[in-house]
């Protein structure tokens, strides 16, 4: 039998979040679904320990699940670096959209994650307005290939990480800038996957037409290896 191969996207359809405005509480926050090392939790408390020396009243909130034993760790490790009164606990929300409200309670946030290529989280502090501290991975340093969106620190590099985190505070219009080249590469980046996701329903109806009445798939739907697009 003739066989098509098609072009396929990634079926994203490119729905973008909205930033809520709301009373800051916090200056960072780190979130995920657990408070573990690959996401950084004990390196953002690390940092924080340093960015307190200059900044006496730093705030981090750390929202996350995980073990009772997960957390009782990082409460030490906050109370043996002497920012017990800095760090706050928040347990993870059940709804998706009360967690996006409550990060907006910070001004910043500091995602530190270890083995993601690009984390769904940091994707969601950008689209919601969070000027982004994040380690270097294998994706984040496309943040900045056009304009500069996010500050990237040395992978497991506390005290350069630190360091982002002071420019953060001590420069609002830097801020500003990232907060706002972020928003337009997550519009950019939402534009495309919408793309993606016309032609992914484009090509099922061609296959589905094809199937049942013997229509030609049109050929740009088919895979050119020489195409770029």
């Amino acid at each position: 039998p003739n066989v098509s191969i098609f072009k396929f996207g990634f079926p994203s359809m490119g729905v973008l979040l909205e930033p809520t405005p709301c009373e800051k509480e916090y200056d960072f926050v780190n979130f995920a679904m657990g408070m573990s090392d690959k996401k950084g939790y004990p390196d953002a408390i690390k940092a924080t320990a340093l960015v307190k020396k200059k900044h006496p009243d730093v705030k981090l909130n750390l929202v996350g699940g995980g073990s009772v034993e997960q957390k009782a760790e990082l409460q030490k490790m906050a109370d043996d670096l002497g920012v017990h009164d800095n760090v706050v606990f928040t347990p993870f929300f059940e709804k998706q959209s009360d967690l996006f409200l409550h990060i907006q309670k910070s001004r910043f946030a500091v995602l530190p994650c270890k083995m993601d290529n690009i984390s769904g989280t940091m994707t969601q502090a950008m689209q919601l307005g969070l000027p982004l501290v994040v380690y270097k991975t294998t994706g984040t340093p496309g943040f900045n290939r056009e304009k500069e969106c996010a500050l990237i620190a040395e992978h497991s590099d506390v005290e350069d990480l630190a360091a982002k985190m002071l420019i953060l505070l001590g420069n609002p219009k830097k801020a500003e800038m990232l907060a706002k080249n972020a928003r337009e590469f997550q519009e950019k980046r939402a534009e495309y996957n919408r793309g993606n996701g016309d032609r992914l329903v484009a090509n099922m109806r061609a296959i589905i037409d094809n199937y049942q009445d013997g229509t030609p798939i049109p050929q740009e739907q088919l895979f050119d290896p020489e195409r770029k697009d």
